[in-house]
This record gives structure tokens, sequence and C-alpha cells, in this order.
């Protein structure tokens, strides 16, 4: 989801969250801010009230204990939520998924994380790239998008145990971005890419 399409929309937006998220976007001081947050709740519910048929704003949605939104138990649908720079993406399952989007900056000091951020073996494999920065990225995406997918958020580690758990994609969302999908390994899911315009919203 561009936030450009839907920056004029934001009367209509708030009537698609919950009163708790209202006051929630009411709180952030940066238009920029209380636009993502606006766009990803509302598309989000707009997309599970489709699903649960309801109305977006009576979707049911709880936070875990790792801030995550969730459906309350058993859930027939999982989701997860990503927003970096212009874009908002939305991961949509029969079982756990993790989505994870970030805007490539080109001056940001990749080696200044990469000790405490990856093991030794993924290290050398970024700065052996032939395109360091975009490798970089790549892992970091595909981390943050396993960890989200278990549940962690960026409060997960970003070492390699576990990986053989998940099945992690990059995928590629627009320019300048890296992004990256996460579910179980043992889930063979038929993949279906969609971009929303305002029509999602009406």
């Amino acid at each position: 989801m561009a936030l450009a399409e839907f920056e004029h929309l934001e009367s209509v937006l708030l009537k698609r969250v919950s009163a708790a998220e209202q006051a929630q976007a009411g709180r952030y001081l940066r238009p920029a801010d209380r636009a993502r947050f606006l766009v990803g709740r509302a598309g989000l519910r707009v997309l599970l009230g489709r699903l649960l048929r309801c109305a977006p704003s009576a979707v049911p949605l709880e936070t875990n204990a790792f801030g995550k939104p969730q459906l309350p138990a058993p859930a027939a649908v999982q989701f997860n939520v990503t927003h970096s720079g212009a874009w908002v993406v939305i991961a949509l399952g029969a079982q756990p998924v993790g989505i994870d989007a970030e805007k490539i900056e080109p001056g940001f000091d990749y080696e200044a994380v990469l000790a405490h951020s990856f093991g030794a073996a993924e290290q050398a494999a970024i700065r052996q790239s032939a395109h360091p920065q975009a490798a970089f990225y790549a892992h970091w995406t595909q981390h943050e998008a396993r960890a989200k997918a278990a549940g962690h958020g960026l409060l997960g580690r970003r070492t390699s145990d576990q990986a053989a758990e998940w099945t992690v994609l990059s995928l590629d969302v627009a320019p300048g971005y890296a992004a990256a999908l996460a579910y179980p390994s043992s889930w063979r899911p038929v993949l279906q890419y969609r971009t929303c315009d305002v029509g999602l919203i009406g």
C-alpha cells in the first residue's frame, strides 16, 4: 500500500479502526508516522473484515506479550504488517507469517551493526558480496521476517538459530526497498501478491 495514495483519506481511515486505535493515532506527533499507522491498521482491518465477514472496526484484534496484534485464539487467519518509508505491506495466511520491509538508505553504515546483528558466516557473506549493502538489507529483512513470524518481532534474536523451521523469501515490493516474507517450512502455501489502492478502504 503506497502511503501517497491514502494521505488525503485520514477521516475515512479513522472510521475503519477502533476507538483505541483512533486515540493511538492522535498521539503521533509526526504526520508521516500517523499516516503509516492508520494506513497499516485500517488496511489490515478491512482485509480481515472481509475474511471474517464483519465491519473493519469490529475485527477483534488483541495484542500479545511482544506487542504484536493478533486475533483471539483459535484464529483462522494469521497476519503480519510492516511499514517503511512510503510503503505499508501486509501478509495474511492460514499459518504464522512474518513480513518485513526496509527502505534502503544509501548512506547507512551497515558495518556498524554487522557484528552484533549477524553470525560470522553471514557477516562474511555480506562483506564478500558484489553488492554488500544490498546483501545486508536482504539478510536484515529475512531475519526480521523470521522473528516476526515466530512472534518475537524486534525483540527476536537475529542469529541463525532455528532458521530451518522457517521458509524465508526475499520480495521485490518497490524500487529502493528490501523485503522478506517468512512462514513455516512445513507449509506449502499458494503465494499471491496484490497492490492495494484506495478502493480497498472504500
